[in-house]
């Protein structure tokens, strides 16, 4: 069987079968966006790993080195947000091909240390190798987490909100405008800083743990919105019914809808690597969340829909006011993509 037959989600669901019960330390392990470990009973530490490789994460004709290490270090941060938790520790692991100079890794390393001096946390280490060809970086980021903070993908209930922060979809208006033709680059600022050097929300996810009590599942959208939000709803084992209306959708994205073809709704649910964070959290705090992110980082927060007892269903209301049902779209690494 290829991998492309079950793509990446289903090659970890074969990985997670073969690794046996977890350990007694062990509080969660594969299937959530970062591995919580029980290192003493008030605290856990949090784990999470990533990888980018050249010509499938990135390309070095619109990316920097600044921007590489950036975006690296960005991605386990946000994964390491999006379970409640606070990052501390950062570990680096490069490949490098014939004809990397100094100046560029140094250039990496000075995109890394950026974004983890911005929240306080610490490069210790990592490993550097040759590569044969194409260049290749990983990072582990370790953190840390009250138990009473740790949220999962799992946490949700029916009838919650379910919100979003920020716009999703710039990133991927982003990497249209880096990859294609566009005769409004300029236009698209956020966007292209959104691919480029994305912000996790580490800060306002630790404002909302600190300051709202009902927050339930929690994940990031680093795959898409629509895929991230049949993750949770799957793993919590509730239904979701989204409104079309409620999809945030930024400027950027209803010009890039006319400029590259599809919809900025479209942009909005399928596109990926924005690292805003989806959650659910009792709809009778919108109101207090929305005032409170906006009033200590200017950030917008939005309900797209509310949680079902329906294990599996997930519809939106389109404006038209039908209910159709949402697919499971959004980026898998080894899926066909015919299909």
């Amino acid at each position: 069987m290829e991998l492309r037959e079950i793509g990446e989600f289903g090659l970890i669901a074969e990985i997670a079968g073969d690794l046996g019960d977890k350990d007694g330390e062990l509080v969660v392990g594969i299937g959530d966006d970062a591995a919580v470990i029980k290192s003493r009973p008030d605290l856990y530490t949090v784990v999470s790993s990533d990888a980018f490789v050249e010509d499938v994460h990135f390309r070095l004709e619109y990316f920097s080195f600044f921007d590489l290490g950036w975006r690296l270090a960005a991605a386990n941060l946000s994964d390491i947000s999006a379970m409640g938790g606070r990052p501390k520790h950062l570990l680096v692991n490069l490949a490098l091909p014939r004809g990397t100079t100094v100046e560029q890794v140094k250039e990496l390393y000075r995109g890394l240390r950026a974004i983890a001096e911005k929240f306080a946390v610490t490069v210790v280490g990592g490993d550097t190798v040759s590569s044969p060809g194409k260049l290749f970086l990983s990072a582990t980021v370790l953190g840390e987490v009250a138990p009473n903070d740790l949220k999962l993908r799992s946490g949700a209930k029916p009838e919650e909100g379910i919100f979003i922060t920020g716009f999703p979809g710039l990133a991927q208006v982003g990497l249209s405008v880096l990859t294609k033709s566009a005769p409004r680059r300029s236009f698209y600022v956020q966007s292209v800083a959104r691919h480029l050097r994305p912000v996790p929300r580490v800060s306002e996810v630790r404002h909302l743990l600190k300051k709202f009590t009902t927050v339930g599942a929690m994940i990031d959208i680093s795959d898409g919105l629509a895929s991230e939000l049949h993750h949770f709803c799957r793993q919590s084992g509730v239904g979701a019914l989204i409104d079309e209306n409620g999809i945030p959708l930024h400027p950027e994205l209803t010009a890039a809808s006319a400029e590259f073809g599809g919809s900025a709704l479209q942009f909005a649910l399928t596109g990926g690597e924005d690292f805003e964070i989806l959650f659910t959290a009792a709809p009778g705090d919108k109101l207090a969340m929305q005032t409170s992110l906006q009033e200590s980082f200017g950030l917008p927060l939005s309900q797209i829909g509310i949680t079902t007892n329906q294990p599996g269903e997930i519809h939106i209301r389109n404006n038209q006011g039908d209910l159709v049902v949402l697919p499971n779209t959004g980026f898998d690494h080894f899926a066909d993509p015919n299909d």
